[in-house]
């Protein structure tokens, strides 16, 4: 945090939530124009809800940056948890191996559901195959719900610090 500065830790995270959101969103743009444009990729009915699934996940990304980052003491404290949480997310979402793989052994396929990378990709992939279910509810739900869920982690670690949480 910069000593200088009149800010505080929670309007550190809500700017760093924020801009990360703002630039996930970016990203997605650009992503669908170049695709649409220059690769001709024609994105269906469906396109705003991917937009919406990714921009979700940018949320949840940010927010554990955000929220390691100011709980964590050194860059590579934060490194290091972040590389972890990422693999992790990665490997239960289906990025790593097959859902397959995933899905035959029980305790890795429950603990799969807790991956906003498992819910976005199962979703795309049923809307993709015409598919009616309610996945898009849920892979949308998954990341804000956990987002939610690691900023109350951080407003207890901050209330047994003994800091206090103004906005």
């Amino acid at each position: 945090m910069i000593l200088l500065s009149k800010t505080n830790e929670n309007m550190m995270i809500i700017s760093k939530v924020t801009m990360g959101v703002i630039i996930g969103t970016m990203q997605t743009l650009l992503v669908y124009v170049y695709s649409s444009f220059v690769l001709k990729v024609n994105w269906g009915e469906n396109a705003l809800k991917y937009m919406l699934l990714y921009i979700a996940l940018a949320l949840f990304a940010s927010m554990i940056g955000a929220i390691v980052g100011i709980v964590s003491k050194n860059d590579t404290a934060v490194s290091g948890i972040l590389f972890v949480v990422t693999f992790a997310f990665s490997i239960l979402g289906g990025c790593c191996s097959t859902r397959e793989m995933i899905t035959s052994i029980p305790f890795i396929n429950k603990l799969a559901y807790i991956s906003p990378i498992y819910w976005i990709n199962t979703a795309i992939n049923t809307m993709i195959c015409n598919f009616k279910s309610n996945l898009y509810i849920i892979a949308l739900l998954v990341p804000v719900v956990l987002s939610i869920i690691i900023f109350i982690i951080y407003i207890i670690i901050m209330k047994k610090r003994g800091e206090a949480l103004d906005v």
